[in-house]
């Protein structure tokens, strides 16, 4: 509703709106609707982005701009805009309807084993570097209950991961192979057409 009552507007000329409902969440709230969904409940351990950004570059920018602060937005201006513009669908009803639509999709609902490996691996060092015995706020499991994990997990997580980068070194290797054997036999057969080209002319 929102965009399409921009269309031909004259007040969205060159104009950036925010076109977003009238709830404020944090976080924190995201993850145990989230959770709350898929009946669970949010296992949130508290981490700062620094740490995390060590082992999860690609997520540097994502941690350090996109997530640094929960924000709330302002949707006054799209109101003013477009006056019949009412945001129907809540975030606990379109994050529903987002997860039984990745349900639908056997590719989505696969287990990510290197991420979870990668996330376990991290909460054990950072505990065990700090030597904390609580997380940051109460109501929140404590270290002890959420189990920074055994010896022999923290090692088969280092394993999985291992695992998965072996596998993608080699992947990225075969698939450079097959190119390649690709480029020759490609190249040769233009060669040899341009030889078969070349008889027939002196022909």
């Amino acid at each position: 509703k929102g965009v399409v009552g921009l269309f031909m507007n004259p007040k969205a000329f060159r104009q950036a709106f925010h076109i977003t409902s009238d709830e404020h969440l944090t976080w924190v709230e995201v993850l145990d609707k989230i959770a709350e969904t898929v009946g669970k409940k949010a296992q949130i351990v508290y981490i700062p982005s620094k740490t995390i950004e060590k082992s999860f570059k690609e997520m540097r920018g994502e941690l350090s701009c996109d997530k640094a602060l929960t924000r709330k937005f302002d949707n006054s201006k799209i109101k003013s805009a477009v006056s019949s513009f009412t945001c129907e669908i809540i975030f606990s009803e379109g994050i529903k309807k987002t997860i039984e639509y990745y349900q639908t999709i056997p590719e989505l609902t696969k287990i990510d084993h290197e991420w979870n490996a990668k996330v376990d691996i991290l909460i054990h060092q950072y505990f065990k570097e700090k030597n904390a015995s609580k997380l940051k706020d109460e109501g929140d499991i404590g270290v002890s209950e959420f189990n920074k994990g055994t010896k022999l997990e923290f090692l088969i997580n280092i394993a999985i991961v291992l695992y998965y980068k072996i596998r993608n070194r080699i992947s990225w290797f075969t698939r450079g192979v097959k190119n390649r054997i690709k480029r020759i036999v490609l190249g040769y057969k233009f060669r040899l057409k341009g030889e078969e080209n070349e008889i027939k002319s002196h022909s």
